[in-house]
């Protein structure tokens, strides 16, 4: 299935909400059942996808966001804590030669070491199999939003469709084809420029 809409007929779509991908997202509480591989959650979005199975599709996408964020929150959450807790009297630098200098960074870095460790193995984020780095650096570009404009658009939601382009092109601004998708969107009935949201922007944040 093509990425580029420009071919298609015009479509009268009805209105729908653009939502964050994290208005229903709580990092202290993150639901169980969603729990599982970033991997294989995105790999079997990008099976329905070719299956043309859009609503199984994009419930698949959104999922896959979750988790990445819930996994990438959970990794600041413990590098937040474990940088506190390295602050203490006992990690400041004392007068005395090079060698104490040394010791005393290296207990640091070890003490945090030690907190990053016991950090993870209490969130259960990491207690599932750890997402690739090219799973990352497919995320971190936003690569899912790529997808998830199609699926938006092939379930009669526009909005969300043009939000997700939009998302896709604040980093990849030179793409062609999103380029051309959003030019696309734009042409559709009850096309508006409220509709541009950057849906990874966390209202928290």
């Amino acid at each position: 299935a093509s990425l580029l809409l420009a071919s298609l007929p015009l479509l009268l779509l009805l209105p729908a909400p653009v939502r964050s991908q994290y208005e229903n997202y709580n990092f202290l509480n993150f639901p169980g059942a969603e729990l599982g591989s970033l991997d294989a959650a995105y790999a079997l979005a990008l099976r329905q996808y070719e299956a043309e199975q859009w609503g199984a599709c994009l419930s698949s996408l959104e999922r896959a966001l979750r988790l990445h964020r819930f996994m990438r929150d959970s990794l600041a959450f413990c590098r937040r804590n474990c940088s506190r807790a390295t602050q203490g009297p006992q990690s400041l630098p004392l007068e005395g030669g090079a060698v104490e200098g040394e010791m005393r960074a290296l207990g640091v870095v070890f003490r945090r070491a030690q907190c990053l460790k016991r950090c993870r193995e209490m969130l259960p984020a990491f207690r599932a199999a750890q997402p690739s780095p090219q799973m990352l650096a497919d995320f971190d570009r936003r690569a899912p939003y790529q997808y998830l404009q199609i699926a938006y658009y092939k379930t009669d939601n526009l909005p969300a469709a043009m939000a997700a382009a939009y998302t896709f092109l604040q980093r990849n601004p030179e793409d062609e084809m999103a380029q051309k998708n959003l030019h696309f969107f734009w042409t559709q009935p009850g096309a508006s420029e409220k509709h541009l949201r950057d849906l990874e922007a966390d209202p928290f944040q």
